[in-house]
C-alpha cells in the first residue's frame, strides 16, 4: 500500500515538475529567439548543463517570478559567454534562485545598483533635478 502511494505521489510530482519546466521554457525561448545567434548556444555543452540546472531549479520552485529570473540568467549567460567570471556567477545563481526570498533579492538589487551607479561629472553644480 505504501509503495503504491509513493508511486502515485511520485507520478504527481513529475507532472507538476514538467508543468513548471514548461513554464520556464516558455519564458526562455522567446527571449533567446529575439537575440541574434542565441539559438546556436544550445550546441554548447556547458550551456546545456546550465539549462539542465535551470530546469531542475524551475521544477523545484513554485514562484513564477523564479521562472522569469532563470530565463533572464540564461539570456545573460549567452550575452556574457566570453566572460568566465560572469559565467561562473550565473551558474551559481541558477542553482540558488529558489533559495533566495524576495526581500533578499531586493536587497541584492539595491546593493548592486549602488555599486554600479557612477557619477558622470564631479561638479555638483551641473547636477539637474527633475520635477
Amino acid at each position: 500500500m505504501n509503495l503504491q502511494l509513493k508511486d502515485k505521489y511520485s507520478e504527481e510530482a513529475m507532472k507538476i515538475a514538467q508543468i513548471r519546466i514548461d513554464e520556464f521554457e516558455n519564458r526562455l525561448m522567446p527571449k533567446m529567439e529575439d537575440l541574434e545567434g542565441a539559438l546556436e548556444v544550445f550546441a554548447d555543452p556547458s550551456f546545456q548543463l546550465l539549462l539542465v540546472e535551470a530546469q531542475k531549479t524551475a521544477a523545484a520552485t513554485e514562484r513564477p517570478v523564479d521562472y522569469e529570473l532563470l530565463s533572464e540568467l540564461l539570456v545573460h549567460r549567452f550575452q556574457k559567454r566570453k566572460n568566465r567570471v560572469a559565467r561562473a556567477g550565473i551558474s551559481r545563481a541558477v542553482k540558488i534562485v529558489d533559495e533566495i526570498d524576495d526581500d533578499a533579492l531586493l536587497g541584492l538589487t539595491v546593493f548592486h545598483s549602488i555599486n554600479s551607479f557612477l557619477p558622470l561629472t564631479g561638479d555638483i553644480s551641473r547636477v539637474r533635478c527633475f520635477k
